[in-house]
């Protein structure tokens, strides 16, 4: 699957990415935001491509500066039928309003299944995220995360 917007193309990840996933991937904060160990090595990178390929992960690639600048994806909840956001952005793009252009996008391609967010109340820019984006608070999950629900 591919999308495109008006700065941003939303595609499957490629070996190719390697450089510019090992850029953010390795950014402790974006991996701190994200919910992730941040890589310390290419070869760390690799695996971390690897694992957002098999979790069918879009690579968020800026056309203005031809790079990938991060990822999201809608990938199964393993309690439930619903589905889980996940997203993850280099650091150097953050408030430039990318990541709020690529969950819009995504967000469109859905048919009827239920996408729940898992934010951390200290997490401030991924909560105006969601709540651009049309995701509602519903309570609290996982040590404080606060649960989040894509509304239509």
């Amino acid at each position: 699957m591919e999308i495109k917007t008006k700065r941003l193309l939303l595609r499957p990840y490629v070996i190719d990415d390697l450089t510019d996933v090992y850029e953010y991937a390795s950014q402790k904060k974006v991996a701190q935001a994200a919910g992730f160990t941040a890589v310390s090595d290419i070869r760390g990178a690799l695996l971390f491509l690897e694992v957002l390929q098999n979790q069918g992960a879009l690579a968020i690639y800026s056309r203005l500066h031809q790079k990938v600048i991060g990822n999201i994806s809608f990938y199964p909840s393993f309690a439930s039928s619903k589905f889980e956001l996940g997203y993850a952005l280099n650091s150097n793009y953050w408030q430039r309003g990318y990541m709020t252009e690529a969950l819009q996008a995504l967000c469109k391609t859905l048919d009827d299944k239920e996408v729940l967010a898992y934010v951390y109340p200290n997490n401030e820019a991924s909560l105006r995220l969601l709540q651009k984006c049309n995701f509602e608070a519903q309570g609290s999950w996982r040590k404080g995360a606060q649960l989040f629900k894509y509304i239509r």
